[in-house]
């Protein structure tokens, strides 16, 4: 991605520039760096140590790393901070499903129980399948499935409907979206890894390397 480039160059010339920094890992971070782009968070958290951006980046990081430990620990600032913080018990819900305590995953969705997507997340992760499937079927048909069709990908590959999912991931490069830029790094893709077409659509987005 040639906007590394460009973002080297700005550190280059002021090297405590949080948000180049930020920027780059996130670049890091699509690639599959994530040694590189937790580098380059680090800093910038010492650059602003209280910046809740830099928190969120570096829990997301950690999240698509499989570090689920290390998310909790940045959700517990966040909430350190602001104890109504929906996005750090997103984080929380996420990462204790991951770890696979979905007793605290359920917790920490109480907080926000608005977010039926976090809801799929962790009903999936815990093998729910029935109750996450009538969560995708629900939604499949709307406007929101259409606009972003990425995310139906994510949810049929996390209930382990890969012919689905693929179908909804060419939805997805023909439309540009620019949520595929995550492809190589989403865990809900996880199941896909090994299929030659992820491989080939890894390849048309120019993230094979």
């Amino acid at each position: 991605m040639s906007g590394g480039n460009y973002y080297k160059q700005a550190l280059f010339k002021s090297p405590n520039h949080r948000t180049a920094r930020l920027w780059l890992s996130n670049i890091y971070t699509v690639q599959g760096k994530f040694e590189k782009a937790e580098r380059e968070i680090l800093r910038a958290q010492e650059i602003d140590p209280l910046s809740y951006g830099v928190w969120m980046t570096l829990a997301e990081l950690y999240w698509y790393w499989h570090k689920p430990d290390k998310v909790i620990e940045q959700a517990d600032l966040m909430l350190a901070a602001n104890p109504v913080d929906g996005g750090a018990y997103g984080l929380l819900a996420r990462a204790y499903a991951q770890k696979g305590d979905f007793e605290k995953a359920f917790a920490a969705l109480e907080k926000i129980p608005t977010d039926n997507l976090m809801r799929f997340v962790i009903l999936a992760a815990a093998g729910r399948m029935g109750e996450a499937q009538k969560f995708v079927e629900a939604i499949v048909n709307s406007d929101e499935a259409k606009n972003s069709p990425f995310k139906i990908a994510c949810m049929y590959a996390a209930i382990g409907d890969n012919e689905k999912a693929f179908d909804w991931l060419e939805r997805s490069y023909a439309m540009r979206q620019a949520d595929l830029v995550s492809i190589k790094i989403d865990p809900s893709l996880d199941s896909l890894r090994d299929d030659s077409r992820y491989i080939d659509l890894l390849r048309r987005v120019n993230l094979e390397e």
